[in-house]
């Protein structure tokens, strides 16, 4: 009686370890499909955005020049210093440790990051623009104190003779959230730089070109270790006006500081 009673006791104990062990291989099965079946795409989204970035490569904007061939206005590099939300573990501190260091004030540049919510966090978000070189130096060599704050070299305009003809050539300027709502900037992003008066203006799509993209592939802290794809981007177009620089040039100094118009006649 007594080993026929040890004999069921030891067949339910094994009956019960087999059900645990098999309600774990269960759930664990049950974790795995629900990761890899419904959250699949999710993480696998996730998963790319950490190590796949795109850059985008501004274009250079057509020169303009006058009806000889001198060139009126033309590009030049410019350092930009940007800050990606996602490699950043702190943004306050990064922020303030860059303010010090540039003798910048931290709070206008936490404030840049806020006008820029358009942007996602895996997306540069504009901090300075054309720096100087020195500058450049103390943000390359102090990288290290900087997680997420990245340079980036872009093309800026060079109005070669300053004011000169002003009222025709125009000028260029940061796109404004007014301008991104209108269709006539349907493919323009923040941050971009377009004509706001004169030529600069008249001519836009004509002088901006066409942007390029890259994919980086970067490591867990931000750092590029590869690229993936490249596009390059299309310059703009070159304009020649009917403008003669020399003859402009004897005109505005001949009015001086008077207002006025001059004619010139053949």
């Amino acid at each position: 009686m007594v080993e026929q009673r040890s004999h069921i006791n030891l067949s339910l104990r094994v009956a019960v370890s087999l059900g645990i062990v098999f309600s774990c291989f269960f759930l664990v099965a049950l974790r795995l499909w629900y990761l890899q079946i419904l959250k699949g795409d999710y993480f696998r989204h996730r998963s790319e955005n950490n190590r796949l970035r795109t850059v985008y490569i501004p274009p250079p904007r057509g020169v303009i020049l006058d009806r000889d061939g001198r060139v009126l206005v033309r590009n030049r590099p410019a350092f930009n210093v940007d800050l990606v939300l996602e490699d950043t573990p702190n943004v306050e501190k990064t922020v303030q440790d860059l303010g010090e260091l540039l003798e910048e004030e931290p709070g206008e540049l936490m404030q840049g990051v806020s006008n820029q919510k358009r942007r996602l966090r895996i997306e540069p978000k504009l901090l300075l623009k054309d720096i100087s070189r020195d500058r450049v130096a103390k943000l390359v060599t102090n990288r290290y104190r900087l997680p997420g704050v990245t340079i980036s070299v872009n093309p800026t305009r060079d109005y070669l003779y300053n004011e000169l003809a002003a009222h025709t050539v125009g000028y260029i300027r940061e796109i404004t959230k007014e301008q991104l709502d209108l269709s006539r900037y349907s493919g323009y992003r923040y941050g971009d730089l377009v004509g706001q008066y004169g030529i600069e203006k008249q001519w836009e799509r004509y002088l901006q070109g066409k942007r390029g993209t890259q994919g980086v592939i970067v490591n867990a802290q931000g750092l590029r270790i590869g690229e993936s794809y490249f596009d390059p981007e299309v310059a703009g177009h070159n304009i020649t006006l009917t403008l003669d620089l020399l003859v402009q040039q004897a005109a505005e100094e001949a009015l001086g500081e008077r207002r006025g118009g001059v004619v010139a006649l053949d």
